[in-house]
């Protein structure tokens, strides 16, 4: 039996094994297979991020109308709750703006 050197550790392995015993190498697998593995090309997004900065930028610049009308008119809960809501569309819009991708 001849022995070979694996290609991967570069130990002394029997050339009928078909997997190296040291690290586990596979000997006859074609290697154009697992160059192809993600062949597909990467999808393109729905929406890019200049949209959704408009939405949520619009959404919050949109909720902060009625909470002015309601602290002017002294509706101090619904101003409470119009405040929130403006208050969650900025956060979203500055997560969208940070966002690194």
């Amino acid at each position: 039996m001849d022995s070979i050197k694996c290609s991967k550790c570069g130990k002394e392995v029997s050339s009928t094994d078909e997997v190296c015993p040291h690290c586990g190498y596979i000997f006859n697998e074609p290697q154009e297979e697992n160059n192809q593995i993600n062949t597909k090309p990467p999808r393109k997004p729905l929406f890019n991020k200049r949209d959704y900065l408009l939405f949520w930028g619009g959404s919050a610049g949109l909720s902060t109308v009625p909470l002015i009308l309601c602290v002017v008119s002294k509706e101090y809960y619904a101003a409470s709750i119009f405040g929130f809501v403006s208050a969650v569309f900025l956060l979203i819009f500055f997560i969208v703006l940070f966002n690194e991708k």
